[in-house]
């Protein structure tokens, strides 16, 4: 497996690991990662993330599994994260970020390597999050830290429940005991993903809207 489709799946597992832990449906396929269900704990995370590079042509049952997605969603919209920039979904009614003014967030893949040195501030504390309160102080931060809009509700995107899932490491960043910086911690198919923090990188899967909401052209 090479470091993309590691980085796919390892994308894939935590929204998975984050969805399912609000009991709300997501399936594997051969290709595909997908939620079926709506829910405020979907709010940060894709419907669907392609796990193997392939064209339209050559993964027709992918494309019927988005269309049946879609069908699910009915007045939802639905975002499919394609990492080999190769699916083309405007038949069934999907548009580019490029026409829809959303810019995707780039990722930065890298292999293991030696640790570069980097001066951590002496103020800062990294703490593992552990407990269901802890947990919502890190959701609240994150919350702040990504300029969300509207009034915070506890629990809505991270449920205690993924706090057990032992490949999955909450962190919270402090500076005289005040939250100032998340990260979420994810170990799948040899790779270790961080989520949930600002990050920056090189470049960007493609990420597929659907326009015409609910309904497949």
């Amino acid at each position: 497996m090479d470091l993309i489709q590691a980085a796919a799946k390892n994308q894939a597992a935590w929204a998975d690991k984050q969805i399912r832990a609000h009991v709300l449906e997501c399936r594997y396929s051969d290709s595909l990662w997908t939620c079926w269900q709506s829910g405020p704990a979907t709010a940060i995370h894709h419907q669907a993330a392609t796990l193997t590079p392939g064209s339209v042509a050559e993964t027709p049952a992918l494309m019927q599994e988005i269309e049946q997605l879609v069908v699910a969603h009915e007045q939802d919209q639905v975002e499919v994260i394609d990492w080999w920039r190769v699916l083309n979904l405007t038949s069934l009614g999907f548009e580019l970020p490029g026409n829809t003014g959303i810019e995707p967030a780039p990722y930065l893949l890298r292999p293991p390597g030696v640790q570069p040195s980097v001066a951590i501030p002496p103020e800062l504390e990294i703490e593992r999050v552990r407990t269901p309160e802890t947990l919502e102080e890190f959701e609240e931060a994150s919350f702040e830290g990504f300029e969300h809009v509207g009034v915070y509700n506890p629990g809505c995107w991270h449920a205690p429940a993924s706090l057990d899932d032992p490949y999955m490491r909450y962190f919270i960043g402090r500076v005289q005991g005040r939250a100032v910086s998340v990260s979420i911690g994810v170990i799948s198919d040899g790779v270790v993903g961080l989520w949930g923090s600002d990050q920056t990188g090189v470049s960007a899967p493609w990420l597929w809207h659907s326009h015409d909401v609910g309904r497949a052209e």
